[in-house]
């Protein structure tokens, strides 16, 4: 299945862990030049409290928070946001990156064909990932993963959360200039498939990692045509979550009409 086997299951069996983990300057886990170069606040939270917390900090006026996870997670989105090896990604303005993600269109510019597929390849594509519903479905009911160790199942002892200088949250990918290496869209694409689902699912950003995003929704898809077309344009924004994930669009389409939590991730 990959990807720590989706995600070990979406979690289940969880455990628990307790206690605040938060050091005086509010700053958790960037230390040396990372934390010189990287301009945003950094608080910690212990992963019961995280959420309240970043709620908290998302009703401030003028900032929006997202979760990015362990000491680790934070240290490898601070080296995204710097740009090593990519100092093209490092330059770009995000007030730029906001003005062409509102250009885009997300039916014939993000969701008409994968990134580096041909139209046939594609098309094909479309056709080999098409299967029966599972019996089980593993659809995220725990919350974001941003809050797990992932390897071992439980709840992480501190959360890091970084706080933009944004009222829309969704801007937060093109402060971070989050995205265009390897097979990850730029920032733009990303921001204009969010705005489409938050248009629709009421779906907004929720998680931040260093190659993965996850969403909260507020509707799920109604029927099954609905939710297989939905599974269409995840597969297509990031194929890696049907061919390296849950194996087929109709299982994928099984887990959107069962969860308020999407998860995206790129190599």
């Amino acid at each position: 299945m990959g990807v720590l086997d989706y995600i070990q299951r979406l979690l289940g069996g969880q455990n628990a862990a307790s206690g605040p983990q938060r050091n005086a300057n509010g700053r958790q886990g960037l230390a040396g030049q990372n934390a010189e170069n990287f301009p945003f606040k950094v608080t910690a939270y212990s992963a019961i409290k995280a959420v309240k917390e970043q709620a908290r900090l998302n009703a401030v006026p003028g900032q929006s928070a997202v979760l990015v996870g362990d000491d680790e997670a934070l240290e490898r989105l601070s080296d995204v946001f710097s740009g090593l090896g990519m100092e093209d990604i490092a330059a770009q303005d995000p007030a730029e990156l906001i003005r062409q993600a509102r250009d885009i269109v997300p039916a014939r510019d993000i969701f008409a064909i994968a990134k580096g597929y041909s139209e046939a390849d594609y098309k094909q594509m479309l056709e080999d990932l098409r299967g029966e519903i599972p019996d089980e479905v593993a659809g995220n009911t725990v919350g974001p993963l941003a809050l797990y160790d992932l390897v071992n199942n439980k709840l992480l002892k501190h959360v890091n959360i970084i706080v933009l200088p944004t009222d829309d949250v969704l801007e937060v990918i093109a402060h971070m200039r989050w995205g265009g290496w390897n097979d990850n869209p730029g920032a733009p694409v990303h921001m204009a498939a969010l705005q489409h689902w938050r248009d629709r699912y009421g779906a907004e950003l929720v998680a931040l990692g260093p190659d993965s995003i996850e969403l909260k929704v507020a509707h799920r898809p109604q029927t099954q045509e609905e939710a297989l077309a939905l599974a269409i344009e995840h597969l297509t924004y990031c194929p890696d979550i049907v061919t390296q994930g849950v194996g087929s669009i109709d299982a994928l389409a099984a887990t959107l009409m069962q969860s308020d939590w999407w998860y995206f991730w790129w190599d």
